[in-house]
């Protein structure tokens, strides 16, 4: 016939603390990278063509023609960039900040 279970042993104990590690060695500085190729010349632009010499008629100068005729004058180019949308922007998030900010702040009273 079989025997009846052993008494349950008692938990042994924590384990000493080991020693930290030494210090790792140091690496190898990296080398210098290598340089880079120059870019390629630009594609050469095409010229523009002379515009035509305007005619004044009635006793009127060619500028004052322009200025009553807006449709006559020469366009400006798109010269505009996105730095004042980039600044709202900017300032838009800022503001919304501020005021989840102050919300949270108000809230926690």
């Amino acid at each position: 016939t079989p025997g009846g279970d052993g008494a349950t042993g008692t938990p042994g104990g924590d384990g000493a603390t080991g020693t930290p590690g030494g210090d790792g060695t140091t690496g190898t500085p990296g080398g210098d990278g290598t340089t880079g190729t120059p870019g390629g010349d630009g594609a050469t632009g095409t010229p523009e063509g002379d515009g035509a010499t305007g005619t004044p008629e009635d006793g009127a100068t060619a500028d004052s023609e322009q200025d009553r005729d807006p449709s006559l004058a020469e366009r400006l180019p798109s010269t505009a960039t996105a730095l004042w949308t980039i600044g709202l922007i900017g300032l838009v998030t800022a503001g919304t900040g501020a005021g989840i900010k102050l919300f949270k702040k108000n809230s926690n009273k």
